[in-house]
C-alpha cells in the first residue's frame, strides 16, 4: 500500500456494444465520496432482460442513494450495496441457466479515492495494467473461469490503485480479440476515452462482432508513477481474507443482525407521558426535558428582545448595559484581566487559524475541481476529433455539447485560467465550425481585375457558360473572360437589350433578359448577340432540353416556353393548378426536376407536382437566400446568401456538404458557379473572387 502527498485524479470511461441476442450495461454512478461502477452481460430474451435489468437498476439506485455519503471503507460500501441486490438476484436464479456457462454477468464496484473494492457473478474479467505489466485479478484470485456459478455476488475483494495504474473491467469476449500484450499497450498509452474507441473502431470493423462491455479507469499523479507490484499483491492477499466474506448465510445473518440494531434503538425513543407511566429512556441518553429546556430558552430570549423593543430609547438600555459592563471590568483584578485578554487573543489567533485552514482547504478542493473539469474538457475535445475522423456527426454533437456545458463551469477568475480558458475556448470554436461543415475564407483569391466601367456603367452580372465566364455591365457591354481572368472579348449589347438585369445559362449560350422583359441570346461560338421577339416576364429561370422553365413574376407560378435556334415559343404553364401558386418563390433551377428556393429553404417539383423533399439544418440557419443553381451534370444544389455573403452546399438527397463564407468582403455584387470544376466566383466591385467550393473544412 502506498500513500502520496499529491492529489490523485482518476480519468474514467465507458464502452456498450450490445447485440441483438445480448443486452451491455457499462455504468456509472459518481458521488461525492467515490464513484459505483456497474458492468454486465445479459443472454436473456428481450422482455425477459429488460425487466430484470430494470429490477436491478432501480435497487442500485436506490442503495446508492443511501450510500454515497457514508464516510465508510470500499469495501463496506460495497458489501452495504450487495446485500439488497443479492435479494432481488436469489428471486431471479432461475434465470442463470447453467451454472457453468451463465446467462448473465456482472459486476459491482465502487471506488473511493484509491481505495477500490470489486464483486462478480459471473465470467468477467478485471485486469490491472501497468506499462509492463498485465493482471486479471479475479482470475487469479479465485479461478473463476472453471468454477460453478452462483446467482448471487458471493465473492468481495479489495484493494489499492497505484497513481499510472490502469483497471479494465471487461466481458468475456474482449481477449477473444485482443491479446494480453495488445490490452497492456493500448490501455497504457492512452487515455481512457480514445483506448476504448480504437477497441470499438476495431470491433465494428468485423463483420459480425460479438457483445461487448468496458469500463476503464486510469489513475493520475502529477508526481512520477510508481511500479504496480504492491497494488496487485495487496488486491490479492485482501482477497484471501475477504474471499467468504459474504457467503449467503453470512448475508441473511447481518441482515438479521441489522433488523435487530433498528428494533433496539427504537426502544429508546422517548415517549410521551401520560400522567400514568413514565416515559422509557435509555441512562446513556439525554433526558427528554432537555429539549424543553432549550425552547424555553429561546422563548424567553424573544421575550427580552420584545421587552427590549418597547422601552422608550433602545440606545440608553444599551448603553446602560455596556457601563454595567465597564464597571464590573474595572472591579477585577489586574490579574484576571490579564487572563481574560490573553485568552481574547489566544481565541482570536485560534480563529484566524481555524479561518486560514478553511481556505487553504477550499482553494485546494477548488484546485483539484478546476484539473478535473480541465482534464475532461481536453479528453471529450480529443474524443470529439476521433468521432468526426469516423463520420459520426450526431455522436460528434452530443459530445460538443457535454464539452460546451463544463467550459461553461470552468472558474477563470485569474490570468492563468483566463488565458487556458481562452485556449480551450478557441479549441471548442474551431471545432463548433467542423460540426457546422463551415470554411470561413478571409483571403479569397484575386482571379480577375475588370476594368473601369464608363458612362455611368457598373459591372452588375455574371454568369458561367461551360468554362468561361461572362460579365455583363449595367448598360450596354458584355465582357467574356479567359482562363487566367483576363478580358478576352468585349461586345456591345444592342440596344434593345440596354440594361440587362437577369441571364440564363443555356447549353452553349446565354439568355439576356433586360428590364423591360426584352430577350436576347449570346451565342459562344460565333461570339455574337441576337435580340429575339418573344417577351419573357420572370423573376427566375432555367434551361433544360430545349425550353425555358422559369418563375413569373405577377402569377406567381411556373411556366415553360420551347426555344428553336433564336425562336421562343409561347410560354405555357408547367406548374399544376392544384399546386396553387407559389408566392415565396425567389429563385428557380432545373435539371430534370425543379427547386425553388424560398428564403429560407427549397422545394422539389417533378411532372408539376411537389415531392417530398427536405434539406439538413444548417448553423446559423438559412434566412436570406437569393439565389440557388444547379446543373443535371452536378451532384450539388448551391444556395447563395447575397447579404450574409454565404454559399450552402447540399447534395441532391438535401444532405449538407459545406457552407462557405466571405467575412472580409464588403459587398457583393453577383456570383456565377462552375458546377463541373466546382469553384465560386464573386464579383465584388470591379474585382472578380475565385473561391473552391469543395476546400476542406479550416481546422
Amino acid at each position: 500500500m502506498t500513500t502520496n502527498k499529491f492529489p490523485v485524479t482518476t480519468k474514467v470511461a465507458t464502452l456498450a456494444l450490445p447485440t441483438r441476442e445480448a443486452h451491455v450495461a457499462a455504468t456509472v454512478w459518481p458521488g461525492p465520496r467515490g464513484m459505483l461502477l456497474f458492468l454486465a452481460e445479459l443472454n436473456l430474451a428481450p422482455q425477459t432482460r429488460q425487466e430484470f435489468l430494470q429490477k436491478i437498476n432501480g435497487e442500485i439506485e436506490r442503495v446508492w442513494q443511501e450510500v454515497k455519503l457514508m464516510p465508510q471503507s470500499a469495501d463496506e460500501i460495497l458489501e452495504t450495496i450487495i446485500v439488497p441486490i443479492n435479494n432481488q438476484l436469489a428471486s431471479s436464479e432461475r434465470l442463470l441457466g447453467n451454472p457453468l456457462s451463465p446467462r448473465y454477468q456482472m459486476l459491482l464496484a465502487y471506488l473511493s479515492g484509491q481505495k477500490i473494492a470489486l464483486a462478480e457473478l459471473g465470467l468477467i474479467d478485471a485486469f490491472v495494467i501497468s506499462p509492463n505489466k498485465l493482471n486479471n485479478v479475479l482470475v487469479a484470485s479465485s479461478q473463476h473461469r472453471g468454477r460453478k456459478q452462483s446467482g448471487t455476488f458471493d465473492n468481495l475483494i479489495s484493494g489499492e490503485l497505484i497513481p499510472g495504474e490502469n483497471l479494465l473491467l471487461a466481458t468475456p469476449a474482449l481477449t477473444d480479440y485482443f491479446s494480453w500484450d495488445r490490452l497492456r499497450q493500448l490501455i497504457s498509452d492512452r487515455a481512457p476515452g480514445q483506448a476504448l474507441r480504437e477497441i470499438e473502431r476495431y470491433m465494428l470493423q468485423l463483420k459480425t462482432h460479438p457483445p461487448l462491455g468496458l469500463i476503464c479507469l486510469k489513475m493520475s499523479l502529477a508526481s512520477d508513477i510508481e511500479s504496480t507490484d504492491s497494488s496487485i499483491s495487496h488486491l490479492l492477499n485482501t482477497q484471501a481474507q475477504t474471499d467468504s466474506l459474504l457467503q449467503p448465510k453470512l448475508i441473511s445473518y447481518l441482515k438479521s443482525k441489522f433488523t435487530r440494531g433498528k428494533a433496539t434503538a427504537n426502544k429508546f425513543t422517548t415517549t410521551e407521558s401520560t400522567g400514568l407511566t413514565k416515559p422509557i429512556t435509555s441512562t446513556k441518553e439525554k433526558p427528554a426535558g432537555g429539549l424543553t429546556l432549550i425552547f424555553g430558552k429561546i422563548s424567553r430570549g424573544f421575550k427580552r428582545l420584545a421587552w427590549l423593543g418597547s422601552r422608550e430609547s433602545a440606545k440608553v438600555t444599551i448603553a446602560w448595559w455596556l457601563e454595567a459592563k465597564i464597571i464590573q471590568w474595572r472591579r477585577l483584578a489586574k490579574s484576571k484581566r490579564a487572563i481574560l485578554l490573553l485568552g481574547l487573543v489566544i481565541l482570536l489567533a485560534f480563529s484566524q487559524s481555524i479561518v486560514n485552514l478553511g481556505r487553504n482547504r477550499i482553494k485546494s478542493v477548488d484546485s483539484e475541481y478546476y484539473n478535473q473539469l480541465v482534464t475532461e474538457i481536453t479528453e471529450k475535445q480529443a474524443e470529439i476529433e476521433g468521432v468526426l475522423i469516423y463520420g459520426d456527426h450526431d455522436k460528434a454533437l452530443i459530445l460538443f455539447n457535454e464539452v460546451k456545458a463544463k467550459l461553461e463551469q470552468l472558474p477563470h477568475n485569474t490570468s492563468s485560467r483566463q488565458e487556458q480558458w481562452q485556449a480551450l475556448q478557441a479549441n471548442l470554436s474551431l471545432l463548433a465550425r467542423r460540426l457546422q461543415y463551415l470554411n470561413e475564407v478571409t483571403n479569397p483569391e484575386a482571379w480577375s481585375q475588370l476594368p473601369a466601367p464608363t458612362n455611368n456603367q457598373s459591372w452588375g452580372q455574371l454568369a458561367a457558360l461551360g468554362n468561361q465566364i461572362i460579365v455583363i455591365g449595367s448598360k450596354d457591354k458584355l465582357l467574356t473572360l479567359s482562363a487566367d481572368g483576363k478580358v478576352k472579348d468585349t461586345i456591345s449589347l444592342p440596344g434593345e437589350l440596354s440594361n440587362t438585369t437577369k441571364t440564363i445559362p443555356l447549353q452553349n449560350d446565354l439568355l439576356l433578359i433586360n428590364q423591360d422583359n426584352k430577350t436576347g441570346l449570346y451565342t459562344a461560338s460565333t461570339n455574337k448577340i441576337s435580340v429575339l421577339t418573344q417577351n419573357l416576364e420572370l423573376q427566375d429561370g432555367g434551361w433544360y432540353q430545349g425550353g425555358i422553365y422559369y418563375l413569373s413574376q405577377t402569377s406567381r407560378t411556373i411556366w415553360r416556353a420551347g426555344l428553336q435556334g433564336t425562336t421562343l415559343a409561347s410560354p405555357t404553364r408547367w406548374l399544376r393548378s392544384s399546386q396553387g401558386e407559389l408566392p415565396n418563390a425567389i429563385s428557380l433551377i432545373v435539371d430534370g426536376s425543379i427547386y425553388v428556393a424560398t428564403a429560407t429553404g427549397v422545394e422539389k417539383y417533378n411532372r408539376g407536382l411537389k415531392q417530398d423533399f427536405n434539406i439538413a439544418p444548417v448553423n446559423p440557419p438559412l434566412n436570406a437566400i437569393t439565389k440557388i443553381y444547379t446543373a443535371s451534370d452536378t451532384d450539388y444544389l448551391y444556395l447563395w446568401e447575397k447579404n450574409n455573403k454565404r454559399l450552402v452546399v447540399y447534395d441532391k438527397t438535401g444532405k449538407l456538404i459545406i457552407q462557405i463564407t466571405l467575412p472580409t468582403l464588403e459587398s457583393t455584387t453577383a456570383v456565377a458557379i462552375d458546377g463541373v470544376n466546382k469553384l465560386l466566383y464573386v464579383l465584388s466591385g470591379n474585382t472578380i473572387y475565385r473561391v473552391p467550393i469543395l476546400a476542406p473544412v479550416t481546422r
